[in-house]
């Protein structure tokens, strides 16, 4: 049986190949993630977590989630005020 994809999971093996080098605010990569896989960015389902996701879609949260696991990949690396670097092609 295969397994669920789910939009963490697919970013980290995907290591963010369809950006080219560069620095992206947060903001901008979650618009990026949903135009290219809207089928894993479910608005409807709100994130739980307390902080400053609570009530914010859970997709988004899991974007974040992902880029602090590419992070310690060397894929990424955070450059402050919500931006982010990416490392490698």
């Amino acid at each position: 049986m295969a397994k669920k994809l789910d939009l963490r999971t697919w970013l980290v093996e995907s290591r963010l190949f369809f950006l080219p080098k560069g620095i992206y605010a947060v903001s901008d990569l979650i618009d990026t993630i949903k135009e290219i896989v809207p089928h894993l960015c479910d608005d409807t389902i709100l994130c739980t977590h307390s902080g400053n996701t609570l009530n914010s879609p859970e997709w988004k949260h899991s974007v974040r989630w992902a880029l602090h696991e590419l992070q310690k990949l060397d894929i990424v690396e955070s450059v402050g005020d919500g931006m982010w670097k990416k490392n490698r092609k």
